[in-house]
């Protein structure tokens, strides 16, 4: 997602790079070179907590995005006085605005929306449903990580991956899973031309890119009412319940009929892809620039 942002961010003249998360051994003195020669740094609120906390970046030279709901709890351990010098604070999705609005956080966020690059994603419709595919982190029904399910910061719990399985199953449907073959963001294009349908069961989604990236690649699009989804919900696509059975319910019943009826199904399919193209980053690049000026 970083790595599409700074190309558009570069199309509006500002020059951005990625630092690797993955590296935790950054020094300090570097750090601080670093922010000698730039305006800002860019995190979820765990990176602006270290940056702050661990390096001694200012608070007002800090941009703090949150992406879930756990960020909105970590940004609530921030000091008031470190939230309210935040240069931004920003959230990814107007479900996170009002999710925002519901805590204690001291401060009003920015929407700053996650895109796609449309045409990377775009592909020609099917005619036909028979394929169902997941395109988030995977979790079986029998996976020891479900025995608790109150609120976890494991992904997949949330994202209950297990109810696409079932209902795929339960309505005669093939299912693939792009993470089980899957190992790069790069590749996952290929993965929609590979399926017909994609279903978003999560009880939770900050932004959720699959429902997008579908979208935009001509799939039919199931979804319960979380994330960016809600942003600019058109009002004929489908959303269903978060609620398991009534869930499981809505989404049979949407599968078999576009199952049934090849028209139909190409035809939302098309509506879909079109209506897809709001999600492209150029239709939300300004709210970036917005944030970070």
């Amino acid at each position: 997602m970083h790595y599409e942002l700074i190309k558009y961010l570069f199309q509006q003249n500002i020059n951005a790079n990625v630092l690797s998360w993955n590296n935790n051994n950054y020094t300090t003195t570097e750090i601080q070179e670093l922010s000698n020669s730039i305006d800002y740094f860019v995190s979820a609120p765990t990176g602006i907590a270290k940056l702050i906390d661990g390096y001694g970046i200012p608070a007002n030279k800090c941009i703090a995005i949150a992406h879930a709901l756990v960020d909105l709890e970590h940004l609530s351990w921030f000091s008031y006085d470190n939230i309210i010098n935040l240069h931004s604070y920003c959230v990814v999705s107007d479900w996170l605005l009002q999710k925002s609005l519901e805590s204690s956080i001291p401060r009003i966020p920015q929407v700053t929306p996650i895109g796609i690059n449309y045409h990377s994603f775009y592909a020609e419709p099917n005619n036909s449903l028979t394929t169902v595919g997941y395109g988030g982190a995977f979790i079986a029904r029998n996976d020891d990580r479900l025995i608790n399910l109150g609120y976890s910061n494991q992904p997949a719990i949330r994202k209950r991956s297990y109810l696409v399985q079932e209902v795929a199953e339960q309505v005669n449907l093939n299912f693939l899973v792009a993470q089980q073959y899957h190992n790069s963001w790069v590749t996952m294009p290929g993965f929609y031309k590979a399926v017909d349908a994609v279903i978003i069961a999560s009880t939770e989604e900050g932004a959720g890119l699959p429902a997008l990236e579908a979208s935009a690649a001509g799939k039919l699009v199931i979804s319960t009412p979380v994330g960016i989804w809600m942003n600019n919900l058109n009002s004929s696509e489908h959303t269903v319940s978060i609620e398991e059975k009534a869930f499981l319910k809505e989404t049979a019943e949407l599968l078999n009929y576009y199952k049934n009826n090849n028209k139909a199904y190409n035809r939302k399919c098309l509506e879909t892809q079109e209506y897809a193209k709001r999600y492209d980053w150029s239709q939300v690049i300004d709210k970036w620039v917005r944030a970070i000026n």
